[in-house]
């Protein structure tokens, strides 16, 4: 004989979507996470002082603190004329160009665009020569230079120099 007759549920019993909903987001969270850990850690660029010394085991002579955009948003950066730079960043260049004193050849490089190789070259060679050293900056950027916009010069690139095609 039958003790309770069955009843149709009024909700199911399972899923239940907020624990699902919750479960979802835990486990998108930590995937996410994971992902950046992992996508860092292959990451080739150096980004502070202590892996560049670490990769190539030789001091760290000056770091210059960066400068703020020189631009509106969205624009193309310009090179910052050294008059411009601030204080802290005026007294690393000169800090930094006292330490390389002795040296005949300076070469500022970079990987890729906007990081400040112009405005570093150009604030470097002005505290060289204020200190009364013989200067010549020279920008070899066969792609897109911009040292000669910069200082509002003729606008030669090295292949004019190079071919004699340059005027002084």
């Amino acid at each position: 004989h039958i003790l309770q007759p069955a009843t149709a549920p009024s909700a199911p019993s399972w899923p239940k979507p907020q624990i699902i909903l919750a479960g979802a987001a835990l486990v998108g969270l930590l995937v996410g996470v994971l992902g950046a850990f992992a996508l860092e850690s292959r990451d080739p660029r150096l980004r502070t002082a202590g892996q560049l010394r670490r990769l190539f085991a030789a001091p760290v002579i000056a770091t210059i603190s960066p400068a703020r955009s020189h631009g509106a948003r969205g624009q193309q950066r310009r090179p910052i004329p050294p008059h411009v730079l601030g204080r802290a960043a005026s007294e690393q260049i000169r800090t930094l160009s006292h330490r390389l004193a002795g040296r005949h050849c300076v070469l500022v490089t970079g990987a890729s665009g906007c990081e400040g190789r112009t405005t570093v070259a150009m604030a470097l060679a002005e505290a060289s020569a204020e200190a009364g050293r013989d200067t010549i900056l020279v920008e070899v950027d066969l792609r897109k230079g911009a040292l000669a916009d910069a200082l509002g010069l003729l606008d030669y690139d090295v292949q004019d120099v190079l071919a004699d095609r340059a005027s002084a």
